[in-house]
């Protein structure tokens, strides 16, 4: 009897040693064989518009086009024609020039979404005290008004209110308004 135990543990010790190497390999065998994958993609050129491009005529009748795109380096074109980076350096006053007018579009741009903005907040914020959410606007410490959500001083408003505010006031599903009294 001892003789058929001990050749049954050791049967059974067998056979989970031998699953356990099957499992090992089909693991080691399943993984991919090489650790190389595809070059990421150059990022998509950048369109060109009003806030990242500016062109000008030189007195003596030559076109200049300036395209700069954050803070790649910039892309100048002479009479439609590019100009390699490495002579870049011979428009350095010009590029110095036009730079400083692309930052005021930039500027401006920023201000006025800035006010479009503070004027949709307080849109939502009047709103909320016709509504009768809060008693007036000062009582307003904070809301958040997304897609998802809506939240007034930290409460999360009904679905009839969420509904009624989002389908005003949200265009996207990416759009969201916030406001917090502390940052003002």
């Amino acid at each position: 009897m001892k003789k058929f135990k001990k050749e049954l543990r050791l049967s059974l010790i067998s056979l989970c040693v031998a699953v356990a190497s099957v499992s090992a390999q089909t693991t080691k065998s399943s993984l991919p064989a090489s650790t190389a994958v595809n070059f990421p993609a150059s990022a998509p050129a950048a369109e060109e518009n009003y806030l990242n491009t500016i062109t000008t005529t030189g007195p003596d009748g030559t076109r200049y086009k300036l395209v700069q795109v954050g803070d790649r380096l910039p892309k100048l074109f002479v009479n439609n024609k590019p100009v390699p980076a490495e002579n870049l350096g011979r428009y350095a006053d010009l590029i110095g020039n036009l730079t400083p007018i692309l930052w005021q579009r930039q500027k401006a741009v920023a201000r006025q979404k800035d006010a479009d903005e503070t004027r949709q907040q307080e849109a939502i914020i009047n709103d909320m005290v016709k509504d009768r959410l809060i008693q007036t606007p000062k009582d307003v410490l904070s809301f958040r008004l997304s897609a998802n959500e809506m939240i007034v001083n930290g409460k999360p408003q009904s679905f009839a209110v969420f509904s009624r505010y989002t389908k005003k006031y949200i265009r996207s599903s990416d759009r969201a308004y916030q406001f917090n009294y502390l940052s003002k």
